[in-house]
């Protein structure tokens, strides 16, 4: 990450203390310019901004800065910061083999199979495979257990999402059971000939079912979308048409809401690709772990940041609050017990818990309540800790990199120094990083957040970088 360990500087604690400013004596010129920038797009949007100084404390820009938004994915900062750290840097996920007794000679256990999840948002179906491989098992006299308990069965955020955000796969279940991110794909080209139904290649026919009933067509000025429902049992109906000119595969991603299902298909699977035979059933409950026979481990938090924060992963970042919220309560992980965990962690680094009201990790709730000023809080207290700052920051991606601000941009000569989370669904839309020059106090926090707005994606985040690119300039 360019030189970020050589020029890191990390403030005491006492700093946010020392310079609690609330206030901003903004540079006329800057505002009038911001409010310009604004009115240009012909709303009267609600946004707010504030940028504070990492060095000193001074605060450069403040604008309805106390005033509360929903900030979608910039939750995520709360999450990853809070992650590491209660469960450190180190902190891995344990997806659990036990049975009743160990395999006899004959590779035969006389039995039941237990398989206990954690929630881990790296696992895959190749790691199921090898967990099955591992223990060295021919045949399952008893049942396979199937133990998803340490998270709650609600698998949508409290105020999520909406029925026509199912079929994608940021609406994927948050559940303790995490195979391939809960999401499986599909290809979709046009057939040879017109009238005909597009031809379509499911890569998880044994998880995901798809009723295709697009047509291929003729090239017209009209546009020919294709669309999709859910039908029910990880089953999607996809329909419309489709234009004969096509000439690659379109790729198509479906959540698969049905969780348990999704489990059990992948699970027959492994079990007759690693030729083990099960005289039982496969079902859920209770692992009872006596004879622990294979451990998967995920990589480090560290590690696993990187590309949740780079990619917004919705389900990942599901996963950490609930199991945050399981650690801290000692019971089952659930969106409210990850809440009262936040609470606890906000108010006990010094941050005022009455400006940030998170009922979720991901950032899809629209009860999640921030403040521009608590962001930078946390953007401030996250700079200032020796035991995680680095990490923090190597996590959140960087202007025009391959991640979701891969498109952003400012003036060349800052883009390199911006380490940010932005965050959108309809009508709102944030952005909170740092601005981390090699300069002594020419570092900051900042966010901006628009909220209620009818602006296109690119036209509010055009905006957001234009407001940016006016705070570094001045």
């Amino acid at each position: 990450m360019n030189s970020f360990s050589a020029f890191i500087c990390f403030v005491s604690w006492a700093l946010l203390f020392i310079y609690p400013v609330v206030q901003a004596d903004n540079d006329p010129l800057l505002e009038k310019k911001i409010q310009q920038l604004i009115e240009k797009t012909g709303e009267d949007l609600n946004v707010g901004v504030y940028m504070q100084n990492l060095d000193t404390g001074k605060v450069k820009f403040a604008s309805h800065h106390n005033r509360r938004f929903v900030p979608a994915s910039t939750t995520k900062l709360f999450t990853s910061y809070a992650s590491l750290e209660n469960l450190g840097p180190e902190f891995q996920f344990k997806t659990i083999v036990s049975s009743d007794k160990k395999p006899n000679k004959n590779k035969v256990l006389d039995g039941n199979l237990y398989v206990k999840f954690s929630g881990d948002p790296s696992f895959s179906y190749k790691n199921l495979v090898g967990l099955i491989h591992n223990i060295n098992i021919s045949r399952i006299k008893g049942n396979l257990v199937i133990d998803d308990s340490l998270f709650d069965e609600h698998m949508t955020s409290p105020g999520g999402l909406t029925w026509d955000d199912v079929p994608f796969c940021f609406a994927a279940p948050n559940s303790a059971i995490v195979i391939d991110d809960n999401c499986s794909e599909a290809k979709m080209w046009p057939d040879k000939r017109n009238g005909n139904i597009a031809n379509l290649n499911i890569e998880n026919p044994h998880v995901l079912s798809i009723e295709n009933a697009v047509d291929t067509v003729r090239p017209r000025r009209s546009e020919c979308p294709y669309k999709s429902r859910y039908i029910g049992n990880n089953t999607y109906e996809v329909y419309g048409c489709m234009f004969n000119n096509i000439k690659k595969p379109v790729r198509l991603n479906f959540a698969l809401p049905d969780n348990r299902l999704m489990a059990k298909g992948y699970f027959k699977k492994a079990l007759k690709d690693v030729g083990v035979n099960l005289n039982g059933v496969i079902r859920f409950g209770k692992a009872k772990q006596s004879k622990i026979l294979s451990i998967h481990k995920s990589p480090f938090l560290k590690d696993m940041l990187v590309p949740i924060m780079h990619h917004s992963m919705n389900t990942a970042s599901a996963s950490l609050f609930k199991y945050m919220g399981h650690k801290y309560t000692g019971e089952q992980g659930s969106d409210e017990a990850g809440e009262n965990m936040m609470k606890n962690f906000l108010k006990n680094k010094g941050l005022d818990v009455r400006y940030a009201r998170l009922k979720d990790g991901v950032g899809s709730s629209r009860y999640n309540m921030v403040t521009p000023k608590s962001l930078v809080d946390l953007l401030h207290v996250a700079y200032a800790s020796k035991k995680v700052s680095k990490y923090f920051v190597e996590s959140m991606p960087q202007y025009g990199e391959d991640s979701t601000l891969r498109y952003r941009n400012v003036a060349q000569k800052y883009n390199n120094y911006i380490y940010a989370k932005s965050g959108s669904f309809k009508n709102t839309s944030s952005l909170a990083g740092y601005y981390l020059n090699d300069k002594k106090n020419d570092r900051y926090a900042f966010s901006i957040m628009i909220n209620n707005h009818s602006l296109g994606y690119q036209e509010v985040k055009e905006l957001e970088d234009d407001i940016l690119q006016l705070m570094l300039s001045n």
